[in-house]
């Protein structure tokens, strides 16, 4: 529990650093308007993520930590919940934001970084997993590498001068292979697939 305690910290601390370097040079390109947009499309966001967790991920990790749990057939079932459910909340957002007085720019950007969104709340049923198995360099090194991929679209964007809607189309980019080395590293101990099971629906409920 140590070591992987010393792990989460180092690779948080890596990859702190790593995206307050893309948020500088985001920061530095768009300028105090095109900055706040990229912050407006990521807050309004944020609203949607944050009913569309309702604790999932805590409850994850305790109904696989349960004696003699299967966890195969409840990651299945947790993955195919929040597959479902966060497509719909996510959905949603770049309708409701139509009705928001702000630019065109803003509310495409909301249509672009929801894809973003949707990848991170499916990555975090691998962590929860990783989590409880005490496998937290897969989490450590795949958030970095995404981390590391920002970056790198966003030298290209500010390079190329491509926008807003490019960088925030990187931020999905990034959050997609997150989701794709987790999603390897866990495909190594667990057999995921769509599931639905009304009993263990009821549970996560």
């Amino acid at each position: 529990m140590a070591r992987g305690a010393l792990i989460q910290l180092v690779g948080k601390i890596a990859s702190s650093i790593l995206g307050l370097i893309a948020f500088a040079m985001m920061a530095r390109y768009l300028g105090v308007e095109g900055f706040g947009m990229y912050t407006t499309v990521t807050a309004f966001l944020q609203f949607f993520g944050i009913l569309m967790e309702c604790g999932l991920t805590l409850v994850t990790i305790q109904m696989i930590s349960k004696s003699n749990a299967d966890e195969n057939k409840i990651l299945s079932n947790i993955m195919t919940f929040r597959a479902i459910t966060a497509f719909l909340f996510l959905a949603a957002a770049p309708i409701v934001v139509l009705f928001f007085p702000y630019p065109q720019i803003v509310k495409v950007g909301v249509l672009v970084a929801a894809a973003s969104f949707f990848f991170v709340s499916l990555n975090q049923i691998f962590v929860s997993y990783f989590q409880k198995a005490l496998r937290l360099i897969v989490v450590t090194i795949a958030e970095n590498v995404a981390r590391m991929i920002l970056i790198v679209g966003v030298m290209l964007a500010v390079y190329f001068d491509m926008g807003l809607l490019n960088i925030l189309g990187w931020l999905v980019v990034s959050n997609l292979i997150n989701l794709a080395i987790s999603w390897f590293w866990g495909a190594k101990w667990l057999k995921l697939r769509p599931a639905f099971d009304w009993i263990i629906w009821k549970e996560i409920w």
